[in-house]
Protein backbone atom coordinates (compact mmCIF):
# COMPACT_ATOMS: atom_id res chain seq x y z
CA UNK A 1 0.00 0.00 0.00
CA UNK A 2 1.18 3.84 -0.65
CA UNK A 3 3.65 3.02 -3.51
CA UNK A 4 5.51 5.35 -5.36
CA UNK A 5 6.94 4.45 -8.58
CA UNK A 6 8.49 8.43 -9.69
CA UNK A 7 11.37 9.46 -11.86
CA UNK A 8 12.80 6.08 -13.14
CA UNK A 9 14.30 5.08 -16.43
CA UNK A 10 13.27 1.59 -17.53
CA UNK A 11 15.03 0.08 -20.84
CA UNK A 12 15.32 -2.87 -23.04
CA UNK A 13 12.72 -4.93 -20.59
CA UNK A 14 10.03 -7.36 -21.39
CA UNK A 15 7.64 -5.16 -19.52
CA UNK A 16 9.40 -2.27 -17.60
CA UNK A 17 6.60 -1.43 -15.00
CA UNK A 18 3.88 -3.53 -13.91
CA UNK A 19 2.01 -3.96 -10.31
CA UNK A 20 -0.01 -6.48 -9.67
CA UNK A 21 -2.27 -6.66 -6.04
CA UNK A 22 -4.59 -8.90 -4.82
CA UNK A 23 -7.20 -10.88 -6.96
CA UNK A 24 -10.08 -10.75 -4.44
CA UNK A 25 -11.26 -7.07 -4.83
CA UNK A 26 -12.09 -6.29 -0.96
CA UNK A 27 -7.88 -6.64 -0.54
CA UNK A 28 -6.57 -4.85 -3.56
CA UNK A 29 -3.75 -2.39 -2.92
CA UNK A 30 -4.40 1.05 -2.47
CA UNK A 31 -2.35 4.04 -2.67
CA UNK A 32 -0.15 2.77 -6.06
CA UNK A 33 0.99 6.33 -8.28
CA UNK A 34 3.08 5.75 -11.16
CA UNK A 35 4.42 8.91 -12.42
CA UNK A 36 7.25 10.38 -14.43
CA UNK A 37 8.42 7.77 -15.62
CA UNK A 38 10.49 7.09 -18.71
CA UNK A 39 9.99 3.64 -20.39
CA UNK A 40 11.54 2.83 -23.47
CA UNK A 41 12.43 0.05 -25.74
CA UNK A 42 10.51 -2.22 -24.54
CA UNK A 43 9.43 -5.75 -26.23
CA UNK A 44 6.87 -8.30 -25.77
CA UNK A 45 7.96 -10.86 -28.15
CA UNK A 46 5.32 -13.67 -28.74
CA UNK A 47 3.15 -12.63 -25.52
CA UNK A 48 1.17 -9.49 -24.53
CA UNK A 49 3.80 -6.61 -23.25
CA UNK A 50 3.09 -3.04 -21.82
CA UNK A 51 5.24 -0.26 -21.00
CA UNK A 52 3.11 0.25 -17.78
CA UNK A 53 0.49 -1.99 -16.38
CA UNK A 54 -1.63 -2.03 -12.98
CA UNK A 55 -3.96 -5.31 -12.12
CA UNK A 56 -6.02 -5.31 -8.99
CA UNK A 57 -5.26 -2.05 -7.60
CA UNK A 58 -8.01 0.33 -6.35
CA UNK A 59 -7.94 3.38 -7.77
CA UNK A 60 -4.24 3.82 -9.02
CA UNK A 61 -2.81 7.11 -10.45
CA UNK A 62 -0.88 6.65 -13.75
CA UNK A 63 0.02 10.26 -14.59
CA UNK A 64 2.81 12.29 -16.33
CA UNK A 65 4.96 8.78 -17.77
CA UNK A 66 7.07 9.22 -21.26
CA UNK A 67 6.69 5.85 -22.58
CA UNK A 68 7.82 4.85 -26.54
CA UNK A 69 9.75 2.61 -28.56
CA UNK A 70 8.01 -0.59 -28.78
CA UNK A 71 9.55 -2.65 -31.56
CA UNK A 72 9.70 -6.16 -32.82
CA UNK A 73 7.36 -7.66 -31.03
CA UNK A 74 4.05 -10.34 -32.76
CA UNK A 75 1.73 -10.01 -30.10
CA UNK A 76 -0.45 -7.36 -28.14
CA UNK A 77 1.51 -3.88 -27.39
CA UNK A 78 0.17 -1.57 -25.13
CA UNK A 79 1.93 1.30 -23.77
CA UNK A 80 -0.57 1.73 -20.54
CA UNK A 81 -3.14 -1.16 -19.91
CA UNK A 82 -5.04 -0.56 -16.44
CA UNK A 83 -7.10 -3.32 -15.04
CA UNK A 84 -7.58 -1.83 -12.10
CA UNK A 85 -11.12 0.05 -11.11
CA UNK A 86 -11.11 3.98 -10.64
CA UNK A 87 -8.04 4.27 -12.45
CA UNK A 88 -6.60 7.77 -13.34
CA UNK A 89 -4.80 7.84 -16.57
CA UNK A 90 -3.76 11.46 -17.25
CA UNK A 91 -0.75 13.52 -18.74
CA UNK A 92 1.09 10.64 -20.10
CA UNK A 93 2.70 10.97 -23.69
CA UNK A 94 3.09 7.50 -25.25
CA UNK A 95 4.57 7.37 -29.14
CA UNK A 96 6.08 4.65 -31.42
CA UNK A 97 4.08 1.80 -30.46
CA UNK A 98 5.20 -1.28 -33.28
CA UNK A 99 3.58 -5.31 -33.34
CA UNK A 100 2.56 -7.95 -35.61
CA UNK A 101 -0.07 -8.02 -33.38
CA UNK A 102 -2.95 -5.11 -31.82
CA UNK A 103 -1.47 -2.22 -30.85
CA UNK A 104 -3.24 -0.21 -28.24
CA UNK A 105 -1.81 3.39 -26.85
CA UNK A 106 -3.98 2.88 -23.83
CA UNK A 107 -6.13 -0.12 -22.92
CA UNK A 108 -8.67 0.32 -19.60
CA UNK A 109 -10.36 -2.75 -18.87
CA UNK A 110 -11.85 -1.44 -15.55
CA UNK A 111 -13.65 2.06 -14.96
CA UNK A 112 -10.88 4.68 -15.20
CA UNK A 113 -10.37 8.70 -15.69
CA UNK A 114 -8.29 9.46 -18.70
CA UNK A 115 -7.66 12.61 -19.75
CA UNK A 116 -4.86 14.76 -21.38
CA UNK A 117 -2.67 12.05 -23.13
CA UNK A 118 -0.96 12.15 -26.09
CA UNK A 119 -0.41 9.35 -28.14
CA UNK A 120 0.71 8.89 -32.08
CA UNK A 121 2.52 6.51 -34.02
CA UNK A 122 0.89 3.26 -33.00
CA UNK A 123 1.41 0.67 -36.40
CA UNK A 124 0.34 -2.83 -36.78
CA UNK A 125 2.85 -4.55 -39.16
CA UNK A 126 -0.08 -7.79 -39.08
CA UNK A 127 -3.96 -7.70 -39.96
CA UNK A 128 -4.78 -6.66 -36.30
CA UNK A 129 -6.81 -3.48 -34.37
CA UNK A 130 -5.22 -0.43 -33.59
CA UNK A 131 -6.55 1.74 -30.75
CA UNK A 132 -5.18 5.04 -29.60
CA UNK A 133 -7.52 4.89 -26.22
CA UNK A 134 -9.38 1.75 -25.61
CA UNK A 135 -12.10 1.77 -23.06
CA UNK A 136 -13.54 -1.24 -21.43
CA UNK A 137 -15.29 -0.26 -18.75
CA UNK A 138 -18.31 1.40 -18.77
CA UNK A 139 -18.02 4.14 -16.71
CA UNK A 140 -14.78 4.94 -18.08
CA UNK A 141 -14.28 8.71 -19.26
CA UNK A 142 -11.85 10.95 -21.20
CA UNK A 143 -11.53 14.29 -22.00
CA UNK A 144 -9.10 16.38 -24.07
CA UNK A 145 -6.73 13.38 -24.94
CA UNK A 146 -4.92 13.34 -28.35
CA UNK A 147 -3.89 10.60 -30.66
CA UNK A 148 -2.23 10.74 -33.85
CA UNK A 149 -1.57 8.10 -35.96
CA UNK A 150 -1.10 6.44 -39.16
CA UNK A 151 -3.55 3.22 -39.87
CA UNK A 152 -1.96 0.94 -42.34
CA UNK A 153 -4.31 -1.82 -42.68
CA UNK A 154 -7.77 -1.84 -43.74
CA UNK A 155 -9.32 -5.05 -42.67
CA UNK A 156 -8.30 -3.82 -38.70
CA UNK A 157 -9.51 -1.13 -36.54
CA UNK A 158 -8.85 1.93 -35.00
CA UNK A 159 -11.01 3.31 -32.23
CA UNK A 160 -10.75 6.38 -29.68
CA UNK A 161 -12.99 7.81 -27.20
CA UNK A 162 -15.36 9.05 -29.20
CA UNK A 163 -18.83 8.72 -27.46
CA UNK A 164 -21.20 11.42 -25.46
CA UNK A 165 -19.25 11.41 -22.01
CA UNK A 166 -16.11 12.10 -23.85
CA UNK A 167 -15.93 15.12 -25.68
CA UNK A 168 -13.09 16.98 -26.23
CA UNK A 169 -10.72 14.37 -27.80
CA UNK A 170 -8.71 14.60 -31.00
CA UNK A 171 -8.35 11.90 -33.48
CA UNK A 172 -6.18 12.78 -36.51
CA UNK A 173 -5.75 9.52 -39.15
CA UNK A 174 -2.97 10.10 -41.51
CA UNK A 175 -4.51 6.72 -42.91
CA UNK A 176 -1.64 6.46 -45.12
CA UNK A 177 -0.93 2.99 -47.27
CA UNK A 178 2.33 1.34 -47.03
CA UNK A 179 4.42 2.15 -49.78
CA UNK A 180 4.72 -1.18 -52.21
Amino acid sequence: ENILLDNNTVSNAYEPIHATGHTTEVFFDIGLIIQNNTVSDYNGSSVTSAGIATNNQASPIVQLNNISNCTGAIGQVYGIYSNSPNSTISRNTILSLVSAGSVHGINAISSAVIEKNKVANLTTTGNYDVAGIRKQGATTTGTINTVLMRYFYTTGSFELLTDAANLGNVLINLNIPPRI
